[in-house]
């Protein structure tokens, strides 16, 4: 947890929808894990295009696309621990219902998920005759998209979430 977050949890006051996405997205671990999935793959893409504005596109969007995610699927756990650093309880502190909360989310994913998939057809458009540039980028954008599943996977499968088996538990299932 950063200081900000600690700050946030042990004030009174609820940040606003665009408060708590702008500190969320710097405080998740997704940008790590991201950096990780190049190491993984064994390969370095180039600076140029790490760089490139549809890159930027990639990452913040997987960012958003995991982080959204696990404020959803975590809700359960969050709310037996009574914490509201989530954006489900702000959202539903907006439109009034859980079940126009969840909407919101819903129509908040869709939308990353649609601007990360643009992003990635215009940079694989760009990169598609340095055919080695190309291939990393095919990897690294389906990581990104494992990243995303996974995470899924993770909140949804277990304690994380509140509900169901650990993950230790599932394996011997």
């Amino acid at each position: 947890m950063t200081e900000v977050e600690q700050q946030v949890q042990m004030s009174k006051k609820l940040p606003s929808i665009d408060e708590y996405n702008q500190r969320r997205m710097g405080s998740s671990a997704v940008r790590v894990c991201l950096a990780v999935t190049e190491y993984c793959y064994g390969h370095e893409i180039p600076p140029s295009v790490i760089e490139d504005e549809d890159m930027e596109t990639i990452w913040n969007e997987t960012n958003v696309i995991v982080s959204t995610m696990n404020d959803l699927l975590s809700l359960r756990k969050e709310m037996m621990q009574d914490q509201v650093d989530s954006l489900v309880p702000l959202l539903y502190v907006q439109h009034g219902t859980l079940e126009a909360a969840t909407e919101k989310i819903m129509e908040m994913l869709e939308a990353s998920v649609a601007t990360f998939e643009e992003a990635s057809l215009r940079l694989l458009d760009r990169y598609f005759a340095d055919a080695e540039t190309h291939r990393k980028l095919l990897q690294f954008i389906h990581g990104c998209q494992c990243a995303c599943t996974a995470n899924v996977n993770w909140s949804d499968g277990g304690s994380r979430g509140g509900g169901g088996s650990s993950g230790s538990d599932r394996i011997s299932e």
